[in-house]
């Protein structure tokens, strides 16, 4: 506890020998940017959404899939599997081999996947983690919206 007391700022302090200059970042506040209503309303078009989960068998993998792509909520659908998914249910510690599928859509389509899912799912409680992309190849995305548009 001393030890953390006495070195708060520690991580703000340059190490011996290294010169910070003028106008640097240390001599700025420290402050996170606050997004615009209009920045999180209006995805990019060249921004996608990439979504994860999980089914127990490569069948209901192939189903899923297939009926995202006819839908037009996914554009790409990859199937990794078998992997080894390791999670605690009903009070106790689970290992099973399921099969993970990868999901690109559109940016503006993440709410109607979610929902697309779920109808799906054949889980109770379906893994569905959705991530935000921060670089992608133009074409691609182009590509992408256009099939899920």
């Amino acid at each position: 506890m001393h030890h953390a007391e006495t070195n708060t700022r520690h991580w703000l302090t340059p190490r011996a020998g290294i010169t910070i200059p003028a106008g640097s970042m240390s001599d700025r506040p420290m402050t996170s940017p606050t997004p615009s209503a209009s920045d999180i309303a209006m995805p990019q078009p060249s921004e996608l959404r990439v979504c994860l989960t999980t089914v127990a068998d490569q069948q209901q993998a192939r189903t899923i899939a297939q009926a995202l792509l006819e839908r037009r909520v996914a554009a790409c659908v990859q199937i990794d599997g078998p992997i080894e998914s390791h999670y605690c249910w009903d009070g106790r510690v689970c290992c099973e081999p399921e099969y993970r599928l990868v999901i690109k859509t559109a940016a503006g389509q993440q709410e109607r996947l979610k929902q697309t899912l779920r109808e799906l799912h054949p889980y109770d409680v379906p893994q569905i983690v959705i991530l935000q992309s921060i670089d992608v190849d133009p074409d691609y995305a182009s590509w992408v919206n256009d099939q899920t548009s």
